[in-house]
């Protein structure tokens, strides 16, 4: 038996005034521009706080097929990009 009851935030990205961009590198997929989503897996949401102007991507449930290389990009002149590794790891209940 395995936890899957989890959600996974990417780390914020603070950039003001601009919308920030989600890919997924291993099959170059667009999953957000904005707050809009653009895969059919529901569980890639974009967060932004207007306060902070932090932009974060959140994976619910995440599953070891997440795991790879997750770029943002900032729609500026010349654009912007982030790329940051995410490693899922299954822990079996009860164990550590």
């Amino acid at each position: 038996m395995f936890i899957k009851k989890f959600t996974h935030t990417i780390p914020p990205i603070h950039y003001e005034g601009v919308e920030v961009s989600w890919i997924r590198h291993r099959d170059l997929h667009l999953l957000t521009v904005g707050r809009f989503t653009y895969t059919s897996d529901q569980r890639f949401i974009s967060i932004h706080n207007p306060m902070t102007e932090d932009w974060t991507l959140q994976i619910r449930y995440p599953q070891r097929r997440d795991s790879g290389v997750y770029e943002c990009q900032v729609g500026t002149t010349p654009p912007i990009g982030h790329a940051m590794h995410l490693s899922v790891v299954v822990l079996p209940v009860g164990g550590v």
